[in-house]
């Protein structure tokens, strides 16, 4: 009974880690192969196959997993950093960009914020159609952003998540 059960739970880890792990980086080889054998067809890999042993082969598809599996470890280990890139905590000798980007987000705010307030005073009945669609727009544009000046990020990303990070407190 309990080797059944360590058996289906080791199976079951198995599959939940190749799923995790080698699934993004063997999407990318295999999206690289399509990609190569577009450019030069399939010819030169069958010919190359059948010029191999079998041996060979083995050993070729033993080094494509373990190409796969170090691949996917490199990758999840830069996966986080990355992500905080993307969202704009970026390293010191970077605040000048970091700075400049939000200022130009802010620039951006302040202009949609009073468009937006200009087309909201007259009333939303008074509005023409073209001018509705850009309240709406202005209206979606600015919920991309968080409501205070001092939590606008740099990037995108970094606005979307914080705006969304601080809407159940506002």
């Amino acid at each position: 009974m309990w080797t059944t059960l360590l058996e289906g739970l080791g199976g079951q880890i198995l599959q939940r880690w190749a799923l995790t792990v080698l699934t993004p980086a063997f999407v990318f080889w295999i999206g690289g192969l399509v990609a190569w054998v577009w450019q030069f067809g399939w010819a030169p890999i069958e010919e190359w196959i059948a010029q191999q042993s079998d041996a060979v082969i083995i050993v070729v598809a033993v080094g494509g997993l373990l190409i796969v599996t170090a691949s996917a470890a490199v990758a999840q280990r830069f996966i986080l950093p990355m992500l905080r890139l993307a969202e704009g905590y970026w390293p010191r000798p970077l605040d000048f960009a970091r700075r400049a980007l939000i200022a130009r987000n802010m620039k951006q705010i302040t202009e949609g914020k009073e468009r937006w307030r200009k087309l909201d005073s007259r009333g939303l009945d008074e509005l023409t159609a073209e001018e509705l669609q850009e309240h709406a727009r202005l209206d979606q544009q600015l919920m991309r952003f968080p409501t205070a000046d001092n939590l606008v990020m740099p990037t995108r990303l970094g606005n979307i998540l914080r705006s969304a990070e601080i809407r159940p407190k506002d």
